[in-house]
């Protein structure tokens, strides 16, 4: 059987009493994602994870806090080969989910449908005033990658994703031996500060500094206060010596038993003193306060300095994954 004629290929919206269908063709596709940070074996928790995600997915759908309209499938002779997901999120960013299939669709449908759900995923995405679209892959060189070369996307960064156990009976008390001072972010009064602190941080970043300037720092904010239930609760700022030096975000994630250290900068001259170290420290001590079992993040490969931070405050490796974008306008 030759390559399928376009004509023959249909790409379109997917309908609701489909949508449960498609997120789990979707989210199963993502094996490894299945992973946790507990150090489970995906094998044996994949399926209740599958199905808890999609639920999750689904109720957020229905409640107005995540949007399935750029969730599209490809279908030939009125049979669905697969589906993409251009996930809206807030600071006009959107997630392209790469596309995945039935395992009835053959190679050479795949290849043509793939393309074609990949550009429908980004013309919503360009339609809905998003600004930077990401991507994640298992593997930097692999056929989603390609794909989404062919498409624009660019390797942003490689990134460790790190947990700390904060659970550990045998782990020692978590002591401050610093003057670094954290107060607490006030979104009634401080967005204006907090943007300022958060944009001087970004200079000479070795997180990620393909991203550096693509938006503004309240678009960031946006994002950053979508990443679990907490909102902006667990948001502050550094201060040392009366100045502010750096920010420190985190986010609850309750069912998941975790929180999340989303961001932590230092402006330029306050770096290699100590304080990011006592700035993480601070996100253990909250973490096991609030009864949490782990703190996750994701860091750069390339960033060599925080690497070793994290490995001397206790963080393991839990997986890798490459991150790619595309910026929509200029």
């Amino acid at each position: 059987m030759g390559r399928p004629d376009s004509d023959d290929l249909t790409i379109e919206p997917v309908s609701l009493e489909h949508q449960a269908a498609a997120l789990r063709l979707l989210l199963a596709g993502g094996g490894s994602e299945a992973a946790t940070a507990d150090g489970e074996s995906a094998d044996l928790i994949s399926a209740d994870l599958l199905q808890r995600n999609v639920q999750r997915i689904c109720r957020g759908a229905r409640e107005g806090r995540i949007s399935l309209a750029g969730l599209f499938e490809a279908a030939a002779a009125k049979h669905r080969l697969g589906v993409v997901w251009s996930q809206l999120q807030p600071g006009r960013s959107a997630i392209l989910w790469t596309p995945q299939f039935e395992s009835a669709a053959k190679p050479e449908e795949m290849e043509l449908a793939a393309t074609r759900l990949i550009e429908r995923a980004l013309a919503f995405a360009a339609t809905q005033d998003v600004r930077l679209v990401q991507s994640v892959v298992a593997e930097p060189v692999s056929r989603e990658a390609k794909l989404l070369e062919a498409a624009g996307l660019q390797h942003a960064a490689v990134l460790d994703y790190l947990f700390w156990q904060a659970t550990d009976v045998n782990a020692a008390p978590i002591k401050s031996d610093h003057s670094l001072v954290v107060t607490s972010y006030e979104p009634a009064c401080d967005r204006v500060r907090l943007e300022h602190v958060l944009a001087a941080t970004f200079e000479g970043t070795q997180d990620c500094p393909l991203l550096s300037g693509v938006r503004q720092p309240g678009e960031m904010l946006d994002g950053y206060a979508a990443a679990g239930e907490s909102g902006t609760r667990y948001w502050h700022f550094l201060v040392y010596e009366g100045v502010d030096v750096g920010c420190l975000l985190l986010a609850d994630q309750p069912r998941d038993e975790e929180f999340e250290l989303v961001y932590v900068g230092l402006a330029p001259a306050w770096r290699g003193r100590g304080l990011g170290r006592e700035a993480v420290r601070h996100a253990q001590r909250l973490t096991r306060a609030a009864g949490r079992a782990r703190l996750v993040l994701a860091v750069d490969t390339a960033n060599e300095p925080a690497q070793r931070m994290y490995a001397g405050l206790g963080f393991i490796h839990w997986q890798r994954r490459s991150v790619m974008l595309k910026v929509l306008d200029k």
